[in-house]
């Protein structure tokens, strides 16, 4: 469907309204986790999405007032953390401010998302909760292993639910993308050069000191610290994929890290136990 088509003609043949039950069912697993509010959206390379979420009227609100165009979409830079984003972190302004205030009245609070590219989409999964208190923030780190299968059920039940999946049959495009997404004081914000300077303090004067790690590991802690991809880490190394993948699985084994977040976490940590 095209984005000039009136949102609640949009609504009106949705699979999340249509199926709204069948879909809640998808997410139930998510409670256990005290997640109570989740929406998927599918950005293709050319501009045009398709979404579905647990509440109807948060998408309504979503497209009634085109929030997609302050989206973590409109720049997928502000991702941290191996392609994660905690919106609680991020000082907001204009109309992602005013997202942010719509989807908390919806119950759509202390909003984790994690961010998925692929060759002709980038898939955003934004995890919220009813909840008040902000350290559910904790729990989204401490158990991203298991957001991380939630996802994949959560793709395989779509695609075994064809009247689910046509979700993102039904397209909006973007429109005018609201610039205050580009303006936000970020850690991004730095130079790749001034954060290397940074990390590399951090590993000559703590993590260096540790007998544990090998030279060449110590070359990749920087590396990792900035978020960048095992592809990545290797073309820089100029080592392979799979061996970049070995080093974090030894980073990982070593400091007992549950997963990439929680080694970032612990490496960062280190300098507070010296």
């Amino acid at each position: 469907m095209l984005s000039t088509a009136p949102v609640t003609k949009i609504l009106e043949n949705h699979p999340g309204c249509l199926f709204h039950e069948d879909f809640i069912g998808v997410c139930k697993p998510l409670e256990i986790l005290d997640i109570t509010s989740f929406a998927h959206l599918r950005m293709s390379h050319s501009g045009e999405f398709g979404a579905i979420a647990t509440n109807p009227e948060f998408m309504r609100n979503y497209l009634d007032k085109a929030h997609y165009n302050a989206d973590v979409h409109v720049n997928p830079k502000h991702c941290h953390l191996s392609n994660c984003l905690m919106w609680d972190v991020l000082d907001l302004k204009g109309q992602a401010s005013q997202m942010i205030k719509d989807a908390a009245d919806h119950d759509f609070k202390h909003i984790f998302t994690v961010i998925k590219p692929t060759e002709t989409h980038v898939d955003y999964y934004h995890f919220g909760t009813h909840l008040e208190t902000a350290s559910i923030n904790q729990r989204y780190v401490n158990h991203l292993d298991l957001l991380e299968a939630f996802i994949a059920y959560f793709n395989n039940k779509m695609k075994a639910s064809p009247d689910l999946y046509s979700a993102y049959d039904l397209k909006v495009s973007m429109n005018q993308p609201d610039p205050s997404l580009y303006e936000l004081d970020l850690l991004n914000s730095l130079s790749l050069e001034d954060k290397m300077d940074f990390l590399d303090q951090i590993k000559i004067d703590q993590i260096n000191k540790m007998d544990v790690f090998t030279k060449r590991e110590l070359d990749y802690v920087p590396l990792i610290l900035l978020g960048l991809t095992s592809k990545e880490i290797a073309k820089k190394l100029n080592i392979s994929v799979r061996t970049a993948e070995e080093y974090t699985a030894s980073l990982r084994d070593k400091l007992k890290a549950r997963n990439k977040m929680d080694l970032v976490s612990k490496l960062l940590m280190l300098r507070k136990n010296e």
